[in-house]
């Protein structure tokens, strides 16, 4: 039987509700570091999208449509179930005539709406004679160097940062302060004394700060008024583990404070900030790893 308008309506209605509710259970420390290590994989799609698969498949690590699987030699094994996610279409508005309807410039009027489809993980396929590699996974930089060394993270991101107008400075800072972001002075200053792994996984913390936090208000961050300080600090610290995990570094997740604590069950604020941080690390992620064969 053929799905009608509404059958397709209610599909992306259920659809965002699911997403709503995975958005929910970020509160939990363990699903935002799942989220976090998902970013590099992910890069092809929205926050939206990403949240939707994770949430029906947490191991889930490269997807694509059936067709796409087919194009590259590989069959959906049978009896698997697709990862529902929204995908625009684009169409052109026609009027009673069943023409293109034009607007005041004579452009042909387009509208853009969402639709349910399905893609599958790469554990869900299997392949045919003559397939194509498979896609790779979690890309990391394999350089030979001391445990304690950044593997060019440091120069790499440097580079990203000066080129957005950024000034960055290594000095002697206090023994508890990694690092600080001056807004106003466009300028990061990094503490010298610290090994360069560290150094490079505190320029990607003011990095995330310096692209993500212009706007904060910084009496209120001083004061951590409604947790303000405690959810930049969350971001930042996401930003550089996303960052750090795919470069190569060994990384943890004890900085990243409990992500409970400055959400308060409330759902805007969580994907927000989710989105923030995923967005943040992209743009990074984008200039440091560029993607092959970004469309």
């Amino acid at each position: 039987m053929a799905r009608t308008k509404s059958d397709r309506s209610q599909n992306v209605i259920d659809t965002l509700e699911v997403f709503n509710q995975a958005v929910k259970e970020l509160q939990s420390t363990d699903n935002w570091r799942s989220m976090l290590n998902s970013v590099f994989n992910f890069r092809r799609y929205s926050f939206q999208n990403m949240v939707l698969i994770l949430s029906q498949n947490r191991y889930a690590t490269n997807c694509a449509g059936f067709k796409t699987w087919r194009e590259m030699g590989y069959t959906v094994r049978k009896g698997e179930k697709g990862l529902r996610i929204l995908a625009p279409r684009t169409v052109i508005v026609k009027g009673d005539d069943g023409k293109p309807v034009t607007d005041e410039n004579g452009e042909t009027k387009r509208v853009t709406y969402f639709r349910q489809v399905s893609v599958f993980d790469v554990s869900q396929v299997e392949p045919l004679e003559g397939a194509k590699p498979l896609p790779e996974g979690f890309k990391v930089h394999q350089a030979e160097t001391p445990e304690t060394a950044d593997k060019g993270l440091y120069e790499a991101l440097e580079a990203f940062i000066t080129a957005q107008g950024w000034k960055v400075v290594q000095e002697p800072l206090g023994a508890n302060l990694g690092g600080y972001t001056d807004h106003e002075a466009r300028k990061i200053s990094i503490n010298s004394l610290r090994t360069s792994n560290l150094r490079a996984s505190t320029l990607a913390h003011e990095i995330g700060h310096a692209l993500m936090h212009e706007d904060l208000d910084m009496e209120a961050y001083h004061s951590n008024s409604e947790g303000c300080r405690s959810l930049a600090e969350t971001e930042a610290e996401s930003v550089a583990y996303v960052v750090t995990s795919a470069w190569g570094l060994d990384v943890s997740t004890k900085n990243i404070p409990y992500v409970a604590g400055w959400s308060a069950q409330d759902v805007s604020v969580l994907a927000k900030a989710a989105g923030n941080v995923v967005n943040t690390a992209r743009t990074i992620l984008d200039a440091v790893i560029p993607l092959e064969g970004k469309e």
